[in-house]
């Protein structure tokens, strides 16, 4: 029987308004209008309800890229994931961190399609990639908050939410049946799983993390192709292309290979890089450019990890490493010289290519030589030059972001650490060394696997013995390594100094704390 028509009704319509932005993540869930009452709003409080706090201010927006057609569905927009967010208040609200400064802060000064669009989109059709981004959104807020205000970090709750956000992302990976697993999720997975544990600290963990998306990309590469990686394997509309996922672990895989000496680097180049560089199209580019070349080297220079997946392939000489690196230093200047930056981010983009570049034509430069402590006394001049660009990036993070320099910084990308690390160990000029360890102790930063607290710890340590401003017998001579190892059950490391000519070696037997709301008097070994 067919359904009658509705009579018609005339309604009155209610006057527009603009939409409410602010107030409580309560009252907003609730679409009510919040009173803003700090830290919490008292309509939430005459109601009996809990108030969720206030949500961070979102950053200035940047632009994203359009996304490659082998990519699944368009992001939606920010309003439309916001209110039809899956979850918990305090789920959303550590995701709204995520969405609004970690993932953008994760991007650093380059686009990255990755960070700014593909993790987003998993984030709304992956469950174990939603809980990884509320985890990894929920440490960096406290992160955020513990260098901010007082009242700012009662908005978040303890470790343990990030900690119960983690484990349901682990478990939603492994519950999942051979057939229905994807190894783009599980590579993106890794990724987000090392950003978490390294920014609390617990760096064994997070190397375990890393060393899962190393051994799932390994399993990928081909015995008949050398240097490629299976296709057939991976997804065919991914949410990321794998070229993506190997590019951010292999970044991650060299910042662990120097940090740790006795750690091996264990990803092949996927291609090798040209021998000569004319210019470059874009800021992106000649960084793309700059990692590839790096990681080149690297793995050429150092021993490799043995992988049944790959060929022995033959390994190009120093002069032709050098050679290509030269040639890219040129290229480099060319294209910052014919494209001055408009921007803050494009002028510490610049300073940032630069100082890589000044970085690794002193590195091949001393590999060349015997080896000994002696052949880096002679660039006193480019480890000034270190110096005084990493000064320059620092002094720019204000006109390029809109956290305050005290909230501190998180990025995945390597920065100035690892340069002011190496300027700190190999420098021997004592005003030129004791910048670079002031710039690490002022700097509450977090570069990938790289910490600032560490680093400054470590070496001012060796500052010390090199110097003979120890007591000990053993606290004098040239450091010709340092080794670190990562305490697995939780913020801790010890470290030892490996002393030139086979005079023994200085340990530091007391844990390192590196958790950052203690004082850095007390961060000591």
């Amino acid at each position: 029987m067919p359904r009658k028509a509705p009579s018609i009704t005339h309604k009155r319509s209610r006057a527009s308004k603009p939409k409410v932005t602010t107030g409580c993540l309560t009252c907003k869930v609730r679409r009510i209008k919040c009173d803003e009452s700090k830290p919490h709003c008292n309509r939430c409080l005459r109601t009996g309800r809990n108030c969720d706090g206030y949500a961070p201010p979102l950053p200035r927006p940047t632009a994203i890229t359009t996304l490659p057609t082998s990519t699944i569905a368009h992001l939606p927009s920010l309003s439309a994931v916001l209110i039809s967010l899956p979850g918990t208040p305090s789920e959303r609200h550590s995701f709204h961190f995520f969405l609004s400064h970690t993932a953008p802060q994760l991007r650093g000064l380059f686009e990255s399609p990755f960070w700014s669009q593909h993790v987003l989109q998993a984030c709304l059709r992956e469950e174990a990639i939603w809980h990884a981004a509320v985890a990894l959104g929920a440490v960096h807020g406290r992160f955020y908050a513990e260098g901010g205000e007082g009242g700012e970090r009662q908005m978040w709750e303890g470790e343990g939410f990030a900690i119960k956000q983690y484990v349901k992302a682990i478990s939603c990976l492994t519950r999942r049946g051979g057939g229905e697993r994807r190894i783009d999720v599980a590579l993106m997975a890794c990724v987000l799983f090392t950003c978490f544990e390294s920014l609390r600290g617990h760096h064994a963990p997070a190397l375990v993390h890393l060393d899962n998306g190393v051994n799932l990309l390994l399993e990928l590469q081909s015995l008949e192709k050398p240097r490629n990686l299976i296709t057939q394997t991976y997804p065919p509309t991914p949410y990321t292309p794998l070229s993506a996922l190997q590019a951010l672990l292999t970044r991650l895989d060299t910042q662990a290979t120097q940090l740790l000496p006795s750690r091996h680097t264990r990803l092949h180049p996927v291609s090798t890089p040209p021998t000569h560089y004319e210019t470059f199209i874009s800021l992106e580019e000649a960084q793309r450019a700059s990692d590839e070349l790096w990681n080149y080297c690297l793995y050429t220079l150092q021993p490799s990890y043995p992988s049944p997946y790959l060929h022995p392939q033959p390994q190009p000489s120093h002069d032709d490493l050098a050679h290509r690196q030269a040639s890219y230093a040129t290229a480099l200047t060319t294209y910052l010289t014919t494209k001055p930056p408009r921007t803050a981010r494009e002028q510490q983009a610049g300073h940032m290519l630069r100082l890589h570049t000044l970085v690794a034509t002193l590195s091949l430069s001393t590999t060349s030589l015997p080896a000994s402590e002696d052949v880096w006394d002679t660039h006193t001049p480019s480890f000034a030059a270190i110096v005084d660009l990493a000064r320059r990036i620092i002094g720019l993070d204000t006109d390029v972001d809109i956290y305050a320099p005290e909230t501190g910084r998180v990025g995945l990308d390597t920065g100035v650490l690892g340069p002011l690390y190496l300027t700190a160990l190999r420098c021997r000029d004592p005003m030129v060394r004791r910048e670079a360890v002031e710039l690490l102790k002022k700097e509450r930063r977090r570069e990938g696997l790289w910490d600032s607290t560490l680093l400054a710890i470590v070496a001012e340590r060796a500052v010390g013995i090199e110097e003979g401003g120890c007591k000990s017998e053993l606290d004098t001579g040239r450091i010709s390594d340092v080794d670190v190892v990562f305490d697995p059950e939780g913020c801790r490391a010890g470290v030892r100094f490996l002393l030139e000519g086979g005079r023994g070696s200085v340990e530091g037997h007391r844990g390192l704390v590196l958790t950052t709301d203690l004082p850095r008097g007390q961060n000591t070994y």
